[in-house]
């Protein structure tokens, strides 16, 4: 595919600088055969995304402590009146973080 492409937009290889593409084995494969392993690069979002997925998998009682967040959100999420008084809470609390960085 990454042949017919080039083909198609006429464009030749050696204008190819680099090839960043996600980890998958076969679009990895892909790109280091058709412009070599020089010019592939993996892409660094999807690196530190796996990376994150990977811990938190690995890592007991996250997936308890996820759904627990998840379960505080929706609830102050679905409460009119909840809502309101973290929104007061968050403004009260930036005016007194304020004060303390405002020079006198």
């Amino acid at each position: 595919m990454f042949e017919n492409c080039l083909s198609e937009w006429n464009i030749s290889k050696n204008q190819i600088i680099a090839v960043v593409t996600d980890n998958g084995s076969n679009i990895k494969k892909a790109a280091q055969v058709t412009f070599s392993v020089e010019k592939y690069i993996p892409c660094i979002a999807h690196t530190i995304n796996l990376i994150a997925e990977k811990s938190i998998s690995d890592t007991n009682n996250l997936s308890y402590l996820l759904q627990k967040v998840r379960s505080i959100v929706k609830f102050i999420k679905n409460s009119t009146i909840v809502s309101d008084e973290l929104r007061k809470c968050q403004t009260n609390e930036g005016k007194k973080i304020f004060k303390l960085f405002t020079i006198t």
